[in-house]
């Protein structure tokens, strides 16, 4: 049911925050709430990615974002709506190749997800993301 009052954007960004941590809420009141799941309002796992995703990485262009892979994504708890998530993430070297570490935590601490997402070839020039020679990208044993 379509709510006149809904908000249209179904995650709210916190004010503040960098491009490797920030805040956010999952909106209880949007419509999909209402279908995923009643009584349980849970936001969709590839609806959070793709938010992270933009988050991380705002200036690139959905075509971009269409060629990023979920390497491992790993729900621990739910995503549920009205409860502030922090999401934190660095550049990380996994076999070789740029990868996006992403971890999304409760206001309690407990890790909600973690994800490992592929990343863009640094030399097209891919914001938010480091070449692996650069420093603060940190090689990973696979």
């Amino acid at each position: 049911m379509l709510h006149e009052d809904a908000p249209l954007a179904l995650f709210r960004r916190e004010v503040g925050g960098s491009g490797t941590e920030f805040s956010f809420v999952i909106q209880a009141d949007h419509v999909l709430m209402d279908e995923h799941f009643p009584d349980f309002p849970v936001a969709p796992g590839s609806q959070v990615l793709n938010f992270i995703w933009q988050e991380i990485c705002p200036s690139s262009t959905a075509y971009e974002r269409a060629g990023v892979d979920v390497i491992d994504a790993r729900f621990q708890l739910p995503c549920q709506a009205g409860i502030r998530l922090t999401c934190s993430s660095s550049n990380i070297v996994l076999a070789g190749a740029m990868r996006r570490r992403v971890r999304v935590t409760g206001p309690d601490g407990r890790v909600h997800l973690q994800a490992i997402l592929s990343a863009p070839d640094p030399s097209r020039g891919s914001p938010g993301l480091l070449p692996a020679d650069r420093p603060g990208a940190v090689e990973v044993a696979s």
